[in-house]
């Protein structure tokens, strides 16, 4: 009998680990973000970007470990965003985050709140966008997109990747996707390209097939690197560790490839070593990002 107690305590406990505590990123990966590339796709650019503003829709909370494995208990500060790049001659939005039904649907906290005038704002950027964008294909980043009331009118803009256009009827209204949507050709992407002043895309999948990270310079020397949900904290950064597994199965659709994503935690705790001036920006980490607003990185509200 104490054999077989022992060996349902080995389980348990090795379950929980795996589940709870695993996030074992590689010695090394070098090959993963090339920043120096980056920045020869642009060497010559004019006109670059004067402001980086970001749109808040919604704010949550979520326990520490459930953004990093072994996080503990206390209380993380969680966005819901979309970035507006702004050049003197374009304008480009990165996000469709959360609608309402969307932030109710998965709200975790009785702290949550969601911002009906920044959703609004958001909405509206997309008229006068140049070009559209989305980090990846997660419900909390499309819903402004593939529930607007009139996507026709800004599909022309939009540049989805072939998984994020196959990912949209996931996240379509009751009604049905809009045919505008539907027909969206998809935006061919297989390695860094420059698609405006002062801005690189990448192809990152990891998080998911269709995740993209933004290489931005603004007009003042600063230098960005917008990384979706590639991490949920800066901390994840800082000590190597990505989410608990145990949420990978739960919640993501489509499902993440961990292995990839640690390597990119990887290879983004080094790039912040080597290049400390540049600003890593997550989708999510409410605490960050508004010290970013305050020390004047981002702008707090969309032109």
């Amino acid at each position: 009998m104490k054999s077989i107690i022992a060996l349902i305590v080995v389980v348990i406990a090795a379950a929980f680990w795996w589940l709870l505590l695993d996030s074992r990123a590689p010695e090394s990966a070098d090959d993963v973000f090339d920043i120096a590339a980056y920045r020869a796709l642009i060497a010559d650019d004019v006109d670059l970007p004067s402001n980086i503003n970001i749109e808040i829709v919604g704010m949550d909370e979520a326990p520490k470990f459930a953004t990093e494995t072994g996080g503990g208990f206390s209380k993380h500060a969680l966005y819901y965003t979309a970035i507006q790049i702004v050049s003197p001659t374009e304008k480009t939005v990165i996000g469709g985050a959360v609608d309402d039904l969307t932030a109710t649907a998965i709200l975790q906290s009785d702290n949550a709140s969601f911002d009906a005038s920044a959703y609004d704002r958001l909405k509206e950027s997309y008229a006068s966008a140049d070009q559209i964008f989305i980090t990846h294909e997660h419900l909390d980043h499309v819903m402004a997109i593939t529930r607007h009331p009139a996507p026709e009118t800004f599909t022309d803009k939009l540049r989805l990747t072939a998984p994020q256009v196959e990912s949209l009827p996931l996240f379509a209204p009751a009604s049905g996707l809009s045919p505008a949507l539907a027909s969206l050709t998809p935006f061919e992407i297989a390695a860094p390209m420059r698609i405006a002043s002062g801005i690189v895309v990448a192809p990152a999948a990891g998080h998911s097939p269709g995740s993209l990270v933004f290489f931005v310079r603004r007009d003042d020397g600063q230098e960005y690197l917008f990384i979706g949900d590639i991490v949920w904290a800066m901390s994840n950064i800082d000590h190597l560790k990505t989410r608990p597994r145990l949420l990978q199965y739960l919640f993501f659709e489509p499902d993440e490839d961990r292995k990839q994503v640690l390597r990119q935690v990887r290879a983004l705790h080094d790039i912040a070593a080597r290049k400390p001036d540049l600003v890593i920006v997550p989708d999510h980490d409410g605490a960050y990002l508004r010290n970013l607003i305050d020390q004047g990185a981002l702008g707090g509200t969309f032109q």
